[in-house]
């Protein structure tokens, strides 16, 4: 069954929510370690809980606060950066986006800083937060150098958070934590399915554009087909010049047909976007797709500018049968390999063979297929 407008939301919902659900649970154990060092520290220097700023300080207290506290501001990050923040600054600059978002999020910690000391005095004096005591306390707290206490370390936090999730961002999904876990360190063979996707008569476009705003085109293009690509859990490998690279594991690609829906997502995405490039540039982007299956090797790549790479002839047959487009005329070829493997996806896709094909390279003709939508 085709992925629906609904299902594609519902699918982006859930992703973003298992990342809240991660960044809710960094904070809460930042808060639980920020509450047990503070009471390592004191524990060391006794003398220290003597003080009349520290009389009544109570481990149990300040461990539920803290917990409170990052508990409140991990839900608050999360939303506000997964679901407001992150989509309206896409298209802002690295350093401008780490900018605005440290001082949105500082503003919330500080408020969120405030409410905490509230619920502190309030659970330590066991009187209501809204009692004349505890907004004494809370105001000397604010006027005090103790205010500073317990927020840098979640300001470091914050700018840290925001520093990974900007990171994996130009990274890629997921690329950023193969570097980090050194998935590919060492080269690996894997069977892939492989999707080279290019724009028609790019030459043209961008005589008729000029090559400052082809490549406003050309990065509108990619932008407007990345959320295709991921909710069919697709990974972008590369972009060539006017091509972008998309791999899939085997079983991410064969179920339900994702790395053939992919194409026909993308499809329907640009068909829905035509009336708004043809405001902004007077044409609309077409383009032209291959799809095949084979081993490839992974591995990092360089010594400056480290990458994951692909490698292996399945790279350069895909190539080769995505260039069958231009001569058969038909926006997707997919290879006999791929059919093989490719189990029944629903009556909304119609597979059609085209004939064999020789590809350059290749001793016997390939068979090769397309894939319709039927409406």
């Amino acid at each position: 069954m085709a992925l629906t407008t609904n299902n594609i939301q519902s699918i982006l919902i859930r992703r973003r929510l298992r990342t809240s659900l991660l960044i809710i649970g960094i904070w809460i154990i930042t808060g639980f370690f920020t509450a047990v060092y503070e009471y390592l520290f004191l524990a060391n220097y006794p003398g220290v809980q003597d003080t009349a700023a520290m009389a009544e300080y109570d481990f149990r207290t300040s461990l539920v606060a803290a917990l409170a506290w990052a508990f409140i501001g991990g839900v608050l990050f999360s939303l506000v950066e997964l679901f407001y923040l992150q989509d309206r600054l896409e298209n802002r600059r690295f350093t401008h986006v780490i900018g605005i978002k440290m001082l949105t999020y500082s503003a919330l910690l500080v408020v969120l800083n405030v409410l905490t000391s509230a619920l502190y005095n309030a659970l330590s004096l066991q009187r209501p937060i809204s009692d004349p005591l505890v907004r004494d306390r809370v105001i000397e707290f604010l006027t005090s150098m103790a205010f500073w206490h317990p927020l840098l370390p979640f300001l470091l936090l914050l700018f840290l958070t925001l520093f990974i999730i900007q990171l994996n961002s130009k990274f890629g999904a997921g690329e950023l934590w193969q570097f980090v876990t050194g998935k590919y360190f060492k080269p690996k063979e894997e069977q892939r399915i492989f999707m080279f996707l290019d724009l028609n008569d790019s030459t043209a476009i961008a005589e008729k554009l000029g090559h400052i705003r082809f490549f406003h085109f050309m990065n509108d293009f990619f932008r407007d087909i990345t959320n295709d690509i991921l909710q069919n859990d697709g990974e972008i490998v590369e972009y060539v010049g006017d091509e972008i690279v998309v791999t899939w594991t085997v079983d991410r690609g064969l179920f339900n047909g994702r790395c053939v829906r992919c194409f026909h997502d993308i499809t329907t995405r640009i068909e829905a976007l035509t009336p708004r490039y043809q405001r902004k540039y007077g044409i609309a982007p077409t383009f032209k797709a291959g799809i095949h299956f084979g081993k490839a090797t992974i591995g990092e790549i360089g010594k400056i500018k480290k990458e994951i790479v692909f490698s292996g002839d399945v790279m350069n047959t895909t190539s080769r049968i995505q260039n069958l487009c231009r001569d058969l005329r038909e926006p997707l070829v997919i290879s006999e390999d791929l059919m093989r493997i490719l189990k029944p996806v629903g009556v909304d896709l119609h597979f059609e063979e085209l004939g064999e094909a020789h590809l350059r390279g290749k001793a016997a003709k390939t068979r090769i297929y397309t894939a319709r939508r039927v409406a």
